[in-house]
């Protein structure tokens, strides 16, 4: 008899706690985020001429720039404006220029507002163009390993 008394107490005891936790309450909370408008260049577009004979014509090349920014970013990419190559020897320079396109109709601007380095972004998977290169035929220069590091930006 001891035993179910016990036990009954223990059965008075836990549903009286149960029913304490009985009600319930409803609450919410927000999240909040910023998004910053952003771009970063994912490959470079390096342009290798190859061997340029002095002596003969013009010499084309080409290279892939990769880039990526956030989604509807406006974005203007500008390359700076003296593009001439130093000799690692000697003083010579030697000139070239970048298009937008293998027509060679329209040199790459080194100020925003271009007419075709300039877009927005659809989203920000990475975005592929390509930047013609062009050494006319006929420098003067000595035979030499000619390079430059160029800028290049992305305005956004």
């Amino acid at each position: 008899m001891k035993k179910l008394i016990v036990l009954v107490m223990a059965l008075a005891v836990i549903m009286t706690a149960g029913s304490a936790m009985a009600g319930i309450t409803e609450g919410t909370f927000q999240a909040t985020a910023n998004v910053a408008a952003a771009c970063a260049f994912t490959q470079s577009p390096d342009i290798a001429f190859g061997t340029y004979d002095p002596t003969g014509g013009e010499v084309n090349a080409n290279g892939t720039l990769k880039f990526k920014c956030t989604k509807n970013t406006a974005y203007d990419i500008t390359i700076a404006a003296t593009r001439q190559m130093t000799g690692t020897t000697y003083s010579d320079i030697l000139p070239y220029k970048v298009y937008y396109e293998a027509t060679w109709a329209e040199e790459w601007a080194s100020i925003t507002g271009n007419l075709k380095g300039k877009g927005t972004a659809p989203s920000n998977a990475p975005i592929t163009m390509t930047l013609y290169g062009k050494i006319l035929g006929g420098w003067d220069v000595s035979a030499d390993s000619y390079s430059q590091t160029i800028a290049i930006q992305i305005n956004f």
